[in-house]
């Protein structure tokens, strides 16, 4: 199995917060040389969206093509992770979210069949819990999370370098 490039999306919703609605995105991956990389992403406002928070800000402070930390949907840091990848010359065959340096993440672009495959193990292990549950004795939820475990690896290719340091 291929080798994936994969790198990570870290996304803050903000949308929990009162009168907040929108996302943070760090973009982490290793780069050619292994270092470990880590990015804040930033997003361009259009006009729409520029008069939209001086309205709800009540200020008159953003303007059309102002820098922002602020993204309307998850989709749109997607899109500006794989450009910004795409600028700093960073291979992607998959990005992940969540923390996958010890077991399962969930999927967010790549891939169809195997963000869907992924995605289905992210489900099953929410499902069964990472800690202990009382639906499963503690070694059933080990030996079901490990058996997870082993087939997300199996897929990203666990000897991936830029993955499994």
């Amino acid at each position: 199995m291929k080798k994936l490039n994969v790198v990570m999306l870290y996304l803050m919703d903000w949308s929990a917060s009162l009168g907040g609605e929108h996302y943070y995105a760090t973009l982490k991956y290793y780069d050619k040389n292994g270092k470990y990389q880590i990015i804040e992403l930033t997003n361009i406002l259009t006009q729409k969206m520029a008069t939209y928070l001086n309205k709800k800000e009540r200020c008159d402070s953003y303007s059309k093509g102002d820098e922002s930390l602020r993204f309307d949907t998850s989709k749109d840091a997607i899109k500006v992770a794989l450009r910004k990848c795409k600028e700093l010359g960073v291979e992607v065959d998959l990005i992940l979210t969540n923390s996958p340096f010890g077991s399962v993440s969930e999927a967010l672009w790549g891939d169809k069949r195997i963000v869907k495959r992924i995605n289905q193990l992210y489900e099953k292990a929410n499902e069964i819990g990472w800690y202990s549950h009382p639906k499963y004795p503690v070694k059933e939820q080990d030996d079901k999370m490990s058996a997870i475990d082993m087939e997300f690896h199996k897929l990203i290719g666990k000897n991936n370098e830029r993955y499994s340091r």
